[in-house]
């Protein structure tokens, strides 16, 4: 592109605004924040990258750093939010260990 211009300060300063309030329009929903905790955790933030393979272990550095950096956004955006999101998740796992006990409960009395 040979006349394209850069944008200036004032434009990427608007492109910022308008990508911290979208995350923060998503951020503002239970479902949004479950999402984004998924997100989180299916990118690997918390998980090792190493693999003896070396291009699975570049995938894996690559899908974390997607995780690190929205993690970056969410805490520069509302670092409230995500301690919010944070206790849903722990809540919303609690309930889930709580149904697969009664589940379990239930097949161990259907098979006396």
């Amino acid at each position: 592109m040979k006349n394209a211009r850069r944008p200036d300060d004032a434009e990427l300063k608007l492109v910022t605004m308008t990508e911290d309030a979208d995350l923060l329009f998503v951020l503002g929903d239970e479902r949004g924040r479950r999402f984004i905790w998924r997100e989180l955790g299916t990118n690997g933030l918390l998980r090792q990258t190493y693999s003896p393979n070396n291009s699975e272990q570049c995938f894996n550095a690559g899908q974390r750093n997607a995780a690190i950096r929205l993690l970056d956004d969410v805490m520069r955006v509302s670092p409230d939010l995500y301690l919010t999101m944070q206790q849903e998740a722990i809540e919303a796992d609690k309930r889930a260990q709580l149904i697969a006990a009664a589940q379990r409960e239930r097949g161990q009395d259907n098979d006396d």
